[in-house]
């Protein structure tokens, strides 16, 4: 009776780690070609580029401002934004 009672605590113990991996996929960058290194040099660039349009504004740009021109960068990159 115990083991079974382990076994049970056990299976609803996976089953809510898949269910929550399934819920909580991470958004990223894609790109065909470009290795992981790639892909994050690029990122770090187009926040650099972020980041400098962000002083020249005075520190006055909102985050989904901010965002839009990293997203723009990586895009003109070739970069697909999975969600």
């Amino acid at each position: 009776m115990k083991s079974r009672k382990i076994a049970c605590v056990v299976g609803l113990a996976v089953l809510l780690m898949v269910v929550l991996s399934l819920g909580c996929r991470r958004s990223e960058y894609y790109h065909r070609t470009a290795t992981d290194a790639q892909r994050q040099a690029d990122y770090q660039e187009c926040s650099a580029r972020a980041d400098q349009q962000q002083e020249a504004s005075g520190n006055s740009m909102g985050i989904s401002e901010y965002t839009s021109i990293i997203r723009d960068c990586m895009e003109a990159r070739g970069y697909v934004y999975t969600d």
